[in-house]
């Protein structure tokens, strides 16, 4: 894959596919400190590369194509001056990636967009946290093709971590991240129904300790899978992976196998066809963390099966 002229390291941080001939990948690509956007194009045949963001160093962490070449990219811009962390939304119509304008509520010492998702060219949902006070505060944008626009989110404050988003329709996203403060936090849902946000706790098994859910992903005929990693007491060190499903109604926690003795293990992305058919993606490895493996997990509506990559 190539890399911008002169550039020799980089790496990619999401994907979005609508063919099997047009795929739109992000990362970044240049030497510590100073980083910039990358994005590739795939047409099938052979991969583009395309610089994102302006000036400052950049960290584009998702994208979304809602059609053949209409996308959303969304990250974090350190300025120059090192001042606070301000977000990141790019459009691609076309071959042309464009810069958009966020508008932030007035008091904001800092935002970042962690996580987009796109239905058509004109219907994309973003997530993101503002600095206002000091846990952090949820926000979420709308994308019509030609501005974002602020909506409102159900549960905004002391958010220290975002999960992910995922839209359906126009009228059916659902949103994971993390509520609480200090060593005691747990995960929750944000569900759109077309009009408003609403908060939805997940009810997770017995012997759950601060679950996180990094990852969902939404069907069209209703129904979610997120996935992410718990502890088994407050302080351990040693993760397991997580996942939770929503019916439309509530989120449930799902009991996943166990990583071997002394090993520690997360979940990170998941992608679902059908209510029985999502494949989620992951690390497992030492607790010293030192090593790890690919860890894959498959839900077929009932249970997960975790294989671990040789």
């Amino acid at each position: 894959m190539p890399l911008p002229a002169g550039n020799s390291a980089g790496y990619l941080l999401s994907v979005s596919c609508k063919s099997v001939a047009y795929c739109v990948a992000v990362g970044l690509y240049g030497m510590q400190p100073i980083l910039y956007s990358l994005a590739e194009t795939w047409n099938g045949k052979a991969w583009t590369p395309a610089t994102l963001g302006g000036p400052g160093t950049t960290y584009v962490e998702s994208v979304s194509c809602g059609a053949v070449r209409s996308c959303v990219a969304v990250g974090v811009v350190q300025p120059l001056d090192l001042g606070p962390l301000w977000p990141l939304a790019e459009t691609l119509h076309g071959t042309t990636w464009t810069m958009r304008t966020v508008s932030l509520s007035g008091g904001t010492q800092g935002a970042t967009l962690g996580a987009v998702s796109c239905v058509s060219a004109a219907r994309c949902v973003a997530m993101g946290q503002y600095y206002p006070t000091r846990g952090g505060s949820l926000f979420f944008l709308s994308w019509n093709g030609t501005a974002f626009t602020r909506m409102k989110a159900a549960l905004p404050s002391d958010v220290p971590a975002l999960g992910g988003v995922s839209c359906a329709s126009a009228a059916n996203c659902s949103a994971v991240a993390v509520s609480g403060a200090g060593e005691s936090f747990t995960s929750f849902a944000e569900h759109w129904n077309g009009r408003e946000w609403s908060a939805l706790g997940v009810k997770w098994p017995k012997g759950t300790a601060n679950p996180v859910l990094s990852a969902v992903s939404c069907l069209v005929r209703g129904g979610c899978v997120g996935v992410g990693a718990f502890t088994t007491t407050p302080h351990s060190v040693i993760f397991r992976p997580a996942a939770a499903s929503y019916n439309g109604r509530a989120w449930t926690g799902v009991k996943l196998p166990a990583p071997a003795a002394g090993q520690s293990s997360t979940l990170s992305s998941v992608s679902c066809v059908s209510a029985t058919d999502c494949v989620a993606v992951g690390q497992v490895g030492p607790v010293s963390g030192l090593t790890s493996s690919a860890l894959v997990g498959f839900w077929n509506g009932k249970s997960w099966r975790l294989v671990t990559a040789s």
